[in-house]
């Protein structure tokens, strides 16, 4: 602790134990405290339960991914709720409006406001093609794209599973093997998590902390 004070000790400690996590698992839901770990569980809960209220969706709207500082480890209560529907071709405006608008009122029911970041619909481009043959050139053409089907999913429906199964059964025939994968994987890293330095970035901001800190506790 020398040449530190109690709190930028603290504020080390935290960081070392959250970098070690980021190691040895794939998402963080915790928070910067337990507020924020509290208000985390309700918004997985609320997405969650939102999904399952519209049946009459599933054959259009496969998931609801949760991207962002949440599934990170380094939201706070107030952070914005990242989220992006995987979607079909057959998936409508209304539809989407309508899975929102209950995702916003499941979120009100446990008394959080509307800080959904719909920008993030944005990123998701790669609405799955529902013909047959359409579908195989789109995975062979355009495998990348899958990083849609993947990430944090508080919701999802036997749909996601089958297209999931079904992309690398064509990825097995068309290669003959699953090396594409991990680029595809190191797009799901990059696009939908984020760069290590945007993350370190974040972090720093957070926590209080110069981000040449955090980048050290990080790189150690």
């Amino acid at each position: 602790m020398s040449g530190e004070s109690r709190e930028q000790y603290e504020m080390r400690i935290i960081l070392q134990e959250l970098a070690g996590r980021l190691l040895r698992e794939r998402f963080v839901i915790d928070g910067v405290n337990q507020e924020a770990r509290e208000n985390n569980k309700l918004v997985v809960e609320a997405i969650a339960a939102a999904g399952e209220s519209l049946p009459e969706l599933q054959n259009r709207i496969f998931a609801i991914n949760m991207a962002g500082s949440r599934i990170k480890g380094y939201n706070t209560a107030e952070s914005d709720i990242d989220l992006f529907f995987v979607k079909t071709d057959q998936t409508t405006e209304e539809d989407v409006s309508s899975l929102n608008d209950r995702v916003v009122s499941e979120l009100a029911k446990r008394g959080i406001s509307d800080n959904v970041d719909e920008g993030m619909a944005m990123w998701s481009e790669y609405d799955i093609v529902t013909d047959v043959d359409g579908f195989i050139e789109q995975v062979d053409k355009n495998g990348d794209d899958c990083v849609a089907l993947f990430g944090y999913i508080p919701y999802k429906n036997p749909n996601l599973n089958l297209t999931r199964m079904a992309i690398l059964e064509i990825m097995m025939d068309f290669q003959g093997d699953l090396s594409h994968w991990s680029a595809v994987s190191a797009v799901f890293n990059d696009e939908y998590i984020g760069h290590s330095d945007y993350i370190t970035g974040k972090l720093a901001k957070r926590y209080g902390m110069p981000i040449e800190e955090v980048e050290k506790v990080f790189k150690d």
